[in-house]
């Protein structure tokens, strides 16, 4: 699970919860993989606000020969002035939740490219909280077009009442993605998952069998 904090808290509360990220990733690596910062962007703290905080706790995870990733939900705004992309691919995050502001920043959308820095994408998510209106005019359509790591997400499939396949289905009626497209984006599931690179490989080897035998299957089919 990744560790979760509130943009609306405090520095406080917020080099407390880093401190208490370390130490769990610390007991159990396989469980915590990295830390997340949640909360409306626009009305809230920005990634730069907390960026002592974050730079310590980085320092700190060094000291104790420990590493905590940050996946950090950056760009869910429709606003130009919106800096956290840029600060969250400054502080190399490894995935960026949303993006949304990405898309007026083309260099920031080479650094993402460049980085591999994969762009978790909520098509259900963004329309329901009127960040795209339709979605036929989503960003990802530009960012899948580009070459960008994009995966498809569900946000919160509890608050949505819709799992993970929903958020294929919507991204897969309103941007015009053939099979090929569906393939990578749910090879980019796991290519940019936390897993360590035996269990991605492992896990892809397994996800190609099962590929395969579903052509197979919808060859027969269609015979």
């Amino acid at each position: 699970s990744i560790f979760s904090s509130h943009r609306s808290a405090p520095r406080e509360r917020i080099a407390e919860d880093l401190s208490q990220a370390l130490d769990e990733r610390a007991e159990n690596p396989d469980l915590i993989i990295g830390y997340d910062l949640v909360d409306e962007e626009d009305k809230e703290h920005t990634n730069l606000f907390f960026i002592n905080e974050i730079l310590a706790a980085r320092h700190k995870a060094e000291l104790r020969n420990i590493t905590l990733p940050l996946y950090l939900h950056s760009g869910e705004s429709n606003w130009t002035e919106n800096a956290n992309v840029l600060d969250a691919i400054l502080l190399d995050a490894r995935r960026i939740g949303h993006g949304i502001a990405l898309l007026k920043h083309p260099l920031l959308m080479q650094m993402v490219k460049d980085r591999g820095i994969a762009i978790e994408v909520c098509p259900i998510s963004n329309q329901v909280l009127g960040f795209v209106a339709d979605l036929r005019n989503h960003p990802a359509v530009l960012y899948i077009n580009s070459g960008l790591p994009v995966v498809i997400c569900p946000d919160d499939p509890g608050i949505w009442k819709c799992t993970f396949s929903y958020d294929f289905y919507a991204a897969f009626m309103a941007w015009g993605l053939d099979l090929k497209c569906l393939k990578q984006l749910a090879m980019n599931s796991l290519i940019y998952s936390a897993m360590d690179p035996e269990e991605k490989e492992r896990a892809l080897e397994y996800w190609r069998k099962k590929w395969a035998e579903f052509i197979n299957w919808l060859n027969e089919y269609n015979h």
